[in-house]
């Protein structure tokens, strides 16, 4: 009787170790990283009044494996985001960059916060996106910059 009551036991630890891996892979799956189809190179729209002038010159390269490189023209610097750093939130994706900023023996902590959504487009049944809505900030000592908005267009292939 001991014995089964160990082997069935042991059935279930194992059952559910299964199935607790199989959801977080699930989970981690479907809201850590951008998904494959938006990779590519997505250069800001730089016509008039359409994306704010701190864009200019700014392009997102968005990787296969969910991570993305975030080039800021005004400031002249990447940021390089993880697919760990990127979470998908309903229709878009929140990607969240801390440094730290050592300037004149002050250290200043930043999170830049990049909230993106995609336009799917859809063409002949082929659904598409080449357009990303792009809202980025900047929190530095717990003050937040006023919101920089832009429109991003994917560079064709």
């Amino acid at each position: 009787m001991l014995k089964r009551l160990l082997v069935s036991s042991l059935l279930l630890i194992s059952l559910f170790t299964i199935s607790c891996k199989n959801l977080k892979d699930t989970i981690e799956e479907n809201i850590i990283g951008i998904d494959k189809t938006y990779a590519g190179i997505w250069n800001v729209d730089e016509t008039p009044n359409v994306s704010d002038v701190n864009f200019l010159g700014s392009y997102i390269i968005i990787k296969e494996d969910g991570s993305m490189d975030f080039y800021f023209g005004k400031v002249n610097k990447t940021f390089n985001f993880s697919s760990g750093q990127i979470l998908k939130v309903k229709n878009g994706y929140i990607a969240v960059y801390n440094e730290m900023d050592y300037n004149n023996s002050n250290i200043t902590s930043k999170e830049h916060l990049l909230d993106m959504t995609f336009e799917d487009i859809n063409n002949n049944d082929i659904i598409s996106s080449s357009i990303a809505n792009i809202t980025y900030t900047v929190e530095e000592n717990n003050n937040v910059d006023t919101a920089i908005k832009g429109v991003f267009i994917k560079q064709a292939e």
